[in-house]
């Protein structure tokens, strides 16, 4: 295989890859939805489809974005008592200022 079919089938594959993401959009489906969504589409919006080209050219794949960690929720004893807290912080200011 020669230097020149490779690039032409590299560039098919990018066509091809081109091709489902735009008839994805075109369809209307929704960004955030699971179902189906072909990769790159957050970074052809983010890079625009120079970028998504250049990645996709490379092979490379998308690193998984960083994900805070979420804090888990309190009890509800400890939810309670943090209200009972506030409630009556909220009181008294409001007591003090009363005539």
């Amino acid at each position: 295989m020669s230097s020149c079919d490779t690039a032409t089938g590299e560039a098919d594959a990018l066509g091809a890859a081109y091709e489902q993401l735009r008839r994805w959009v075109l369809a209307g489906a929704a960004p955030g939805s699971r179902d189906g969504t072909p990769c790159g589409l957050g970074l052809v919006l983010r890079a625009g489809i120079a970028g998504w080209m250049a990645q996709q050219a490379a092979g490379a794949t998308a690193p998984a974005p960083h994900r805070p960690a979420v804090a888990p929720l309190p009890s509800g004893e400890l939810h309670a008592g943090v209200v009972r807290v506030l409630a009556s912080i909220a009181l008294a200011h409001r007591a003090e200022r009363s005539p």
